[in-house]
């Protein structure tokens, strides 16, 4: 079984894209960076919401990914993310329970 990646995307509470990144276990990834928000801005209501996500099956394909998406303008990544997540909705609660659901083998 091959290692897999995610490029993601971040936003705040007012839908701005606040980060783009790579790495190989999402949920304790975006699980740090709600972590340290909220360390940082010393509130519970502090807000990061998980936008977008893709999977890459190769570190390097995944890190060309991020440069790409970094490079486009708001208007190309408004696109993207509309495409994928049109309402803008936080992805977390979502990717939580997938991964909480037992495997159907």
């Amino acid at each position: 079984m091959t290692k897999q990646y995610y490029v993601y995307c971040l936003a705040n509470s007012k839908n701005r894209v606040t980060h783009i990144g790579v790495t190989s276990n999402l949920v304790r990834r975006i699980h740090d960076h709600r972590a340290m928000l909220r360390a940082q801005v010393h509130t519970k209501s502090a807000t990061i919401k998980l936008i977008y996500y893709e999977m890459v099956e190769n570190l390097y394909a995944a890190q060309d990914r991020e440069k790409e998406l970094k490079s486009f303008r708001w208007t190309k990544k408004h696109s993207l993310i509309n495409a994928f997540n049109p309402k803008w909705a936080d992805l977390w609660p979502n990717l939580i329970q997938d991964m909480e659901e037992p495997s159907l083998a």
